[in-house]
């Protein structure tokens, strides 16, 4: 049988991007608890419903499609800014023992075992200093905790195999769809409350990176012959609050609107007030503490090993959001408001909170 490349939680923002690009020269096996429902997609996609949480589903897709694995692309995961333990992190961490051991069972000689991680698992470091491949994962609020015993549970298992972590900076398109950025620039455009106020230092930032990057990253990894186990995938500069807050300013008003900086316990009470009053508000008080956050990357490792380097940064794309957002305001609402960032944001899951250890049935599509 022809080998095949592997990719789960694949229905998600990413991995939309990454089996699209992947199924142009390979066949990919696109796994996920509700597959993507499009007629368009490459013939060489083949899309199957499983419950990546459940280690015994796993078992027996795997005994059922026996194919050789030329690659395994792991980007399975629960997001939510609430910030509170869930079953589904759980049960994602309960499943990955299953899928190592058929990585390890069923791999081509030259198969790599890709996790991806993320920016929020490191510790963020002050102006000037640099992020690498050897930076430890910290695990400073739920969703990074997730991703670090990931990162553990998988370092065990594959710890003879060739098996590595690209830990992503934060992912962002044209339409935007990074759902922290998204409400920064909503507050913004609709000169909402929080887009008057900052309560941290605006001349810090994040790492970013296109989502194209982010694909092109993932396919040179599959075919590299690397010897680090771990590369930071991000643009060369963070991009600091102020310059995000100017540029849309100036894309939408043609002049910068000044902000006005508070104490964070002001912010952390006004954040608290507006998530009582309103049901869906994304701030959180606990947010507060990290608007300092500083992350800059030394993209060193990857030019090395995958000979890539990013060809997008987010200073020169923001202007083409903003125009997408003139030119079709609803549907550039609509698709950055598909992307989860709350528990009720995962409806496809409820079923799973009752019976965690639920068997689920497999189901192929194309």
């Amino acid at each position: 049988m022809k080998p095949w490349i592997v990719v789960t939680g694949s229905a998600g923002f990413i991995g939309q991007n990454i089996i699209a690009e992947l199924s142009k020269s390979h066949e990919i096996a696109a796994l996920d608890l509700i597959p993507v429902n499009d007629p368009n997609l490459n013939q060489n996609l083949n899309q199957f419903e499983l419950d990546l949480g459940n280690g015994e589903s796993i078992a027996h897709f795997f005994r059922i499609h026996p194919r050789p694995i030329a690659g395994l692309i792991n980007l399975a995961a629960f997001y939510s800014f609430s910030n509170k333990p869930s079953v589904h992190y759980q049960r994602l961490l309960r499943g990955l023992p299953s899928l190592a051991e058929q990585f390890v069972r069923l791999r081509t000689e030259d198969a790599c075992f890709i996790q991806a991680s993320s920016m929020a698992c490191l510790e963020p470091l002050p102006l000037g200093m640099l992020l690498n491949n050897q930076s430890p994962s910290v695990a400073r609020w739920e969703y990074p905790k997730f991703k670090r015993d990931s990162e553990e549970i998988l370092r065990s298992a594959l710890k003879f195999e060739h098996y590595v972590e690209l830990v992503l900076a934060a992912v962002y398109s044209d339409f935007c769809e990074l759902v922290p950025l998204y409400k920064f620039l909503s507050a913004h455009r609709n000169l909402s409350l929080q887009r008057w106020f900052f309560p941290g230092n605006a001349d810090r930032g994040l790492t970013y990176i296109h989502v194209d990057d982010v694909a092109a990253a993932f396919k040179a990894q599959l075919e590299s012959q690397s010897t680090k186990r771990r590369l930071l995938i991000g643009e060369y500069e963070p991009t600091t609050y102020k310059t995000i807050a100017q540029i849309m300013d100036v894309e939408l008003y043609g002049f910068v609107i000044p902000k006005l900086k508070v104490p964070k316990w002001v912010a952390k009470f006004g954040a608290f007030v507006l998530s009582k009053i309103f049901k869906r508000s994304f701030y959180q008080p606990w947010m507060i503490d990290l608007v300092d956050e500083h992350y800059c990357f030394d993209l060193q490792a990857a030019k090395e090993q995958l000979n890539w380097q990013p060809t997008r940064s987010l200073t020169r794309t923001l202007p083409l959001m903003v125009e997408k957002l003139k030119k079709n305001s609803r549907l550039w609402d609509s698709i950055n408001e598909r992307r989860p960032w709350s528990d009720d944001d995962w409806p496809q899951l409820k079923h799973l909170e009752k019976e965690p250890y639920a068997s689920q049935g497999i189901k192929h599509g194309r």
